[in-house]
């Protein structure tokens, strides 16, 4: 009998637990995989490897480890690499002074992506879900916006561009709202009157929220048709989407984790 119930209790705690303990050990190998492939890339690409790591965890570029396996999503391409690396050298000042030229984000940002889709090739888990969440095998988009070619060092040199291009990635096919993204000058100023004024239009849904990284210190938003502004924005640590509270409106919805308030 005690053998029996023992063996009941072992298969009870297997289904309970095999689960928790594959999501857990899943998590951490893809995060493994995805830093590791910042430090590789940035071997081959004369890049501080030391930064490089960092950067891998910087909400630009999380934003896109996460929407690769998001069916609603497009996979990266090269240049959504580019873009997001250098919005996060630049937020961080760490390109104040040019110390990274356009060239060496180019390859930055092609090895990343080019390990990161061989690495979930290699790993038969991340290459099930990638498979089974997408209806495509990930070899067939190796090859695929790859490439980020000497034509793109005049955007790569361009901060105002730079930044459009970022936020502008945000804008989803099943919109409700129109945000405006308010962009700082050279001074980390916000403009509000038209003669300084700048400003990103991003279309998202207020059911689900913004990707991660849209919510950013710095910079002011507001809903595009009433003019109310941003009191709050919170990161939702399950799905990895922000939301933003407006006052009368809320983009997305409000979790414990505080991003940062006005």
């Amino acid at each position: 009998m005690d053998v029996l119930v023992s063996k009941a209790m072992s298969s009870i705690a297997s289904a309970l637990f095999e689960p928790i303990l594959k999501f857990v050990w899943g998590r951490a190998y893809t995060q493994h995989l995805w830093k590791d492939c910042f430090k590789v890339a940035a071997k081959s690409s004369d890049f501080d490897q030391d930064l490089a790591v960092h950067l891998a965890s910087a909400p630009a570029l999380e934003r896109l480890m996460i929407n690769t396996f998001k069916a609603d999503r497009s996979v990266p391409s090269a240049s959504d690499f580019a873009i997001a690396i250098l919005f996060e050298l630049l937020d961080r000042g760490e390109n104040s002074n040019s110390q990274f030229s356009p060239d060496q984000i180019r390859h930055l940002a092609v090895g990343i992506r080019r390990h990161w889709l061989n690495g979930i090739i290699n790993s038969s888990a991340l290459q099930k879900r990638f498979v089974s969440i997408r209806d495509l095998h990930p070899a067939k988009l190796i090859g695929l916006d790859a490439s980020c070619l000497n034509d793109e060092n005049r955007l790569l040199g361009d901060y105002k561009e730079i930044v459009k291009r970022y936020f502008s990635s945000f804008s989803t096919s099943d919109s409700t709202e129109t945000v405006r993204v308010w962009l700082p000058d050279e001074e980390g100023v916000v403009h509000y009157d038209e003669c300084l004024r700048r400003f990103v239009e991003v279309k998202l849904n207020t059911s689900v929220g913004a990707d991660r990284g849209f919510f950013r210190a710095g910079f002011d938003y507001s809903i595009e048709r009433t003019g109310d502004r941003l009191h709050v924005c919170f990161l939702n640590t399950k799905t990895s989407m922000e939301s933003g509270h407006f006052g009368r409106y809320s983009v997305g919805r409000a979790t414990s984790h505080v991003l940062w308030a006005r």
